[in-house]
């Protein structure tokens, strides 16, 4: 295996994750399918490691990152940020919410709540997948900042 060649080791608890240590240096590796994302605390770590796969395999090096499974990934000062503005948008244009305007709180002020009511039921099936959505928008992808 290509890995234990550069020594690199499995991450714990994701083994999509693979590490190197050198000389006090780290070198991070994501895998997913044939995509590979690689950061490190030394460029020429990932100069070298890249001459290596470009000699074993036939690779396009596509730059730094700015999109990966469709989490955009902006460079800040501090570190990058990971967001998804795509699924955001999705989610509004699927819900009809798309051109709908910014408000403080999502109901009327100051009305009052009565017994009867006579307007129309509201679509609870709707409802629920809206609320699937946002519980997948907040624990299904990743959603925070990284910061190294």
């Amino acid at each position: 295996m290509f890995s234990i060649n550069l020594s690199l080791k499995h991450c714990e608890y994701n083994h999509n994750i693979y590490v190197l240590h050198v000389h006090g240096d780290t070198l991070i590796i994501a895998l997913y399918v044939d995509d590979l994302i690689i950061t490190r605390n030394n460029v020429d770590l990932i100069l070298g490691l890249k001459k290596q796969l470009d000699d074993t395999f036939e690779m396009t090096g596509l730059g730094l990152l700015h999109f990966f499974l469709g989490i955009q990934v902006l460079k800040m000062y501090d570190g990058i940020f990971a967001c998804h503005p795509k699924y955001v948008l999705d989610l509004l244009r699927r819900f009809n919410m798309d051109d709908n305007k910014p408000c403080v709180t999502p109901f009327q002020l100051r009305d009052k709540l009565t017994q009867g009511c006579d307007s129309p039921r509201v679509d609870t099936t709707l409802y629920r997948k809206l609320v699937g959505s946002l519980i997948y928008l907040t624990h299904g992808q990743p959603n925070i900042s990284f910061f190294y």
